[in-house]
C-alpha cells in the first residue's frame, strides 16, 4: 500500500526547496504494475482546491447549456476562455485555467484532465460530452450556486457564443486581445506561440466570484464517486431508519 500523504509530504518539502509544486497525482494500479505519475507546476500557475472544484463544476454547468448540437472539447475550451477573460475583465473570477498562446489560440491542458476526472467520476460521457444521470443530479443539488448575480452573466456568454460554429469562434477569439504578463495587450494571433495569457484574476482583486469558500468541501463530496457514493447510502440508512451505536459498532 503506498501512503499518499507521506509521498505529498515529501514533495511539498521539495516545493519549499524551490523544485516546484504537484500540479497532479495519477495512480496506475495494475497486478503486474503498480507506478506513481507526480506532474510538477509552477508555484505561480497551481489552481488553489477550491478553484480546481469551481473549474469542474462549471465545466459541467457549460455542457448542460450548450444548445447548438456541436459542442466538442475545443468548442468548450473556447467558451471557457471567453467566460473567464470577458468576466475578469469586470473583476469577476469565475474559471481558473491558465491559458498559453498555443497554434489556433488559447490553450490550456487542464481542461482536459479536468474532463477525463469528470469522466472518471461517472459524471460526463466523453463521446458525446453529456452530463450523465448523476451529473445532472449532482448539478441539480448545486443549483443553490447559481442563483448569485455571476451566474446570469455566466449563462449570457454561454448563449451568446455557443450559437456560433467552432470556426467562428476561434476566429473571433484569434482576432481579439488578450492581456499579457508584461506590456500592452496584444491580438491572440501576434503573440508568440507559448506565451502566457494572463487573463484571469487574483482572489484579492475580484469584486465577484462565482463560488463561495464554504462550498468547497461540498463540492469535493459531490465529484468524488466513492465519497457520494458513501453519503447517499448513509442518508438513505437515516430515511430507512438503520442506526448503529457506537457499541454495535467496536
Amino acid at each position: 500500500m503506498i501512503n499518499i500523504e507521506k509521498i505529498d509530504e515529501k514533495y511539498v518539502i521539495a516545493a519549499r526547496e524551490g523544485k516546484g509544486y504537484i500540479s497532479t497525482i495519477r495512480l496506475y494500479l495494475k497486478s503486474s504494475d503498480l507506478r506513481m505519475e507526480v506532474t510538477m507546476a509552477d508555484p505561480k500557475r497551481v489552481r488553489g482546491y477550491t478553484e480546481a472544484l469551481t473549474d469542474n463544476i462549471l465545466l459541467m454547468h457549460i455542457i448542460s447549456k450548450a444548445r447548438r448540437g456541436d459542442l466538442g472539447t475545443t468548442k468548450l475550451a473556447k467558451l471557457v476562455y471567453l467566460i473567464e477573460c470577458k468576466l475578469a475583465k469586470d473583476k469577476i473570477k469565475t474559471f481558473n485555467y491558465h491559458f498559453k498562446r498555443d497554434n489556433f489560440g488559447p490553450f490550456t491542458k487542464e481542461i482536459y484532465e479536468d474532463l477525463e476526472a469528470l469522466e472518471e467520476n461517472d459524471l460526463i460521457v466523453p463521446e458525446t460530452l453529456k452530463l450523465t444521470e448523476r451529473g445532472k443530479d449532482i448539478l441539480k443539488q448545486c443549483s443553490e450556486l447559481f442563483e448569485s448575480d455571476v451566474a446570469p452573466k455566466i449563462d449570457g456568454i454561454i448563449e451568446r457564443y455557443d450559437k456560433l460554429s467552432l470556426d467562428e469562434i476561434k476566429k473571433l477569439i484569434y482576432n481579439s486581445k488578450a492581456p499579457l504578463e508584461f506590456g500592452a495587450p496584444k491580438k491572440i494571433k501576434n503573440i508568440p506561440l507559448g506565451t502566457d495569457l494572463k487573463i484571469g484574476i487574483s482572489e484579492k482583486d475580484a469584486k465577484a466570484k462565482f463560488m463561495p469558500d464554504w462550498w468547497g468541501e461540498t463540492l469535493d463530496i459531490y465529484l468524488d464517486d466513492e465519497s457520494c457514493a458513501s453519503l447517499n447510502e448513509a442518508m438513505r440508512d437515516a430515511r430507512e431508519g438503520r442506526f448503529c451505536t457506537l457499541n454495535g459498532a467496536f
